[in-house]
C-alpha cells in the first residue's frame, strides 16, 4: 500500500473520532505513517507488474498436443494462456486428457439458454467440469466387469488347483477355498 492509500484509509478510520475536522484526521494519519515508516513499516516501495509467463511453452510436446486438441474442441477462444496454466496444473495423463477433450466437444455442442454465456476454458478446467460429462456406469458395464473378474478368479483357481495336485498343502487348500468363495459371491 502506498502512502496516499494509507492516508486515505486511515483518515476514514479517524473521522468519527475527529468529528467535523477532516484536517485533524489527515494530520493523525500522516503522523501514523511517519511513525510506522520510522519503525520499518510502510515506505516508498513501488509495486512492479508481474512478468508475463507463457504457460503454453511450459507444456511438454505431448501435453501441448493434447492441449491443442482440447482448445480446438472447446471452441471458446478466449484466455488461451490462462487455460494452458490450468492444463499445466492438472497435468492430465493420456486417459484423462481424452476424457477432457471428449467432454469439451460435448460442452461446445451444448445449447445455451437465452442470456447464458459459456464458461471460459480456464474456469472450466479449474472446476473440473469435464467430470460432469463422464457417463455413469451402466448395468451392462457392471455385468461386463463382473464377468472379467469371474474369469480372472477361475484362471487363478485353475492355477492353484494344478499346484495343489502337484504338491498338496494346507495353505494351497485355504487359497483354493477363498477363491471358490469369491467365485460363489460373484454368481
Amino acid at each position: 500500500m502506498d502512502k496516499r492509500d494509507f492516508i486515505q484509509r486511515a483518515t476514514l478510520q479517524f473521522m468519527p473520532t475527529c468529528g467535523n475536522e477532516p484536517d485533524k484526521a489527515i494530520r493523525w494519519a500522516e503522523r501514523l505513517w511517519e511513525h510506522l515508516s520510522q519503525h520499518g513499516y510502510g515506505g516508498p516501495r513501488r509495486h512492479q507488474p508481474r512478468p508475463h509467463t507463457h504457460y503454453y511453452a511450459q507444456l511438454d510436446a505431448l501435453q501441448q498436443a493434447a492441449f491443442d486438441r482440447f482448445w480446438q474442441a472447446f471452441n471458446h477462444k478466449a484466455g488461451r494462456n490462462e487455460a494452458a496454466m490450468s492444463w499445466l496444473k492438472i497435468a492430465p495423463d493420456a486417459e484423462t486428457a481424452e476424457q477432457i477433450i471428449s467432454a469439451a466437444q460435448a460442452e461446445a455442442l451444448r445449447a445455451l439458454q437465452p442470456g447464458q454465456s459459456r464458461k471460459m476454458a480456464q474456469g472450466w478446467l479449474n472446476d473440473r467440469r469435464w467430470e460432469d460429462h463422464i457417463r455413469p456406469q451402466t448395468q451392462a458395464d457392471t455385468a461386463r466387469e463382473a464377468q472379467h473378474e469371474l474369469q480372472r478368479l477361475r484362471n487363478e483357481q485353475a492355477g492353484l488347483q494344478q499346484l495343489y495336485d502337484a504338491a498338496p498343502s494346507e495353505q494351497l487348500q485355504q487359497q483354493l477355498n477363498q477363491i471358490l468363495d469369491q467365485i460363489e459371491a460373484l454368481r
